[in-house]
């Protein structure tokens, strides 16, 4: 299994800190193929940006935009058998943290190219009580140092936490000072799965083109949020269980 510890380890790992780190989510294989497909979406999705003919939004907002994309994903063949096959891994860790049966809010990936600057340190979503948001970065070629990969400050995404990032100068840096790093290398394939909560950033990019694949899932008693990095016609539409054949939560 992916995750090799328990599901309540698991868990407990991500209360913690915040962050998790699963290999073998995708095999090296099949993060190539994914890689490749996704590459030509770009290339389409950029051609039509530029014509004005995309049907609907393409690209998310993204800090620090020069040479890095959020690039919203279709539910096409070969992206819907990436997502189920990490999901269904995820599966009972997913509903211990979010609780039963949560929605698909995002589907979409980053890419950064040679040059892409450090972004700065920032959270997904505001503090929220309870976990309302666990993403997975699924790395599709080795993530090394020289790609730019994201940084996690451990256990920030608690309230005292989000109260030194939002107050006193001094405060905040000390906080980015003293929080230990956890850097999201990765072999081809495996992910890293944190909370929104969680202060992160995409490191500085010196090397050449990365690819993350990555997916969003919301616990359905989280409070209302802004709208993810989702295409509009998948919105509101799938759930964990629907995406793999079982039967939904009821409503």
């Amino acid at each position: 299994a992916a995750v090799a510890t328990s599901t309540a380890a698991a868990a407990a790992s991500l209360e913690s800190e915040g962050v998790l780190f699963v290999d073998g989510l995708l095999e090296a294989s099949e993060a190539a193929r994914l890689r490749s497909h996704v590459e030509e979406w770009l290339e389409t999705a950029k051609t039509e940006a530029a014509d004005d003919t995309a049907p609907e939004q393409r690209f998310g907002g993204v800090l620090s935009r020069a040479s890095r994309y959020d690039l919203y994903l279709p539910l096409d063949p070969p992206v819907a058998s990436a997502l189920e096959a990490c999901a269904a891994q995820l599966a009972p860790l997913l509903e211990e943290v979010l609780g039963e049966d949560p929605e698909l809010f995002e589907l979409s990936a980053l890419i950064s190219d040679r040059g892409a600057p450090r972004q700065p340190v920032h959270p997904d979503t505001g503090f929220t009580p309870q976990t309302a948001l666990l993403t997975a970065f699924v790395a599709l070629q080795e993530v090394t140092p020289d790609l730019g990969p994201t940084f996690f400050l451990a256990g920030t995404h608690t309230r005292a936490a989000h109260e030194r990032f939002n107050g006193e100068p001094g405060e905040k840096l000390q906080l980015l000072r003293s929080s230990p790093r956890r850097i999201g290398t990765l072999p081809a394939g495996a992910a890293t799965l944190f909370d929104s909560r969680l202060l992160h950033g995409g490191g500085e990019n010196a090397q050449g083109r990365r690819v993350l694949f990555y997916f969003t899932f919301k616990a359905r008693e989280s409070p209302r949020l802004p709208k993810g990095s989702l295409l509009a016609s998948l919105r509101y539409r799938h759930s964990l269980r629907s995406l793999l054949g079982a039967p939904a939560a009821a409503a």
